[in-house]
């Protein structure tokens, strides 16, 4: 089993990803915004809700973001667990900056494609909008303004592997970007993947 195609494994099972066809025909999609669209860009956030602070234990923080419709109080429900550096809970943020990040970045463009795909109602358009649609969903009050980038998301996967997240490392590696890059260390990710049980981490 080599070290690309473990950590690989991890990046599709964390960021709900669609099959290279299926993300090859929404990247087909014009996703220019027009003047209307760039002007949501500085649209308010919804009101804060009041939410349960999250506990520690890690299947209760891996099954909420599973579940949960409301990503943005989910992150904020786990400030506790991030102010003390816990690996997964930083780690699970890192995954929601994933799975927000096409929302978050233009909701009013990510919006119109959503209805391109629609309106061109071919086979697979409707689990496509679907799945566009649950994201937009529990992504809703996340704005261009928190500034979900793909660097901003190595930069919490790597804080998260240097606290501790197997998780976090593997995915590192399946970007090409590990923690370290001796081969020394790959085999041995490699391994504490192999022999960790984590699935998150396969």
């Amino acid at each position: 089993l080599g070290v690309a195609s473990v950590a690989a494994w991890v990046m599709h099972r964390a960021t709900d990803a669609f099959h290279p066809q299926v993300v090859a025909f929404a990247d087909a999609v014009d996703a220019r915004l027009t003047a209307d669209e760039i002007a949501t860009r500085d649209r308010q956030r919804g009101n804060d809700v009041s939410v349960d602070r999250m506990p520690l234990e890690q299947p209760t923080i891996r099954t909420r973001f599973e579940t949960t419709g409301d990503l943005y109080a989910y992150v904020q429900s786990l400030e506790p667990q991030l102010r003390n550096q816990d690996s997964d809970a930083i780690w699970m943020v890192s995954r929601v900056y994933d799975y927000c990040s096409g929302f978050a970045m233009a909701p009013a463009a990510y919006d119109r494609d959503t209805g391109v795909i629609r309106d061109m109602n071919m086979r697979g358009s409707a689990p496509m909008v679907a799945a566009r649609e649950r994201v937009a969903r529990r992504c809703a009050r996340f704005v261009p303004q928190d500034e979900l980038t793909p660097r901003m998301i190595v930069l919490k996967r790597i804080e998260a592997a240097e606290a501790g997240s197997l998780a976090a490392e593997a995915a590192l590696m399946g970007s090409g970007q590990p923690l370290r890059p001796t081969p020394e260390y790959k085999h041995a990710l490699v391994d504490r993947v192999l022999r960790s049980g984590d699935p998150e981490a396969y």
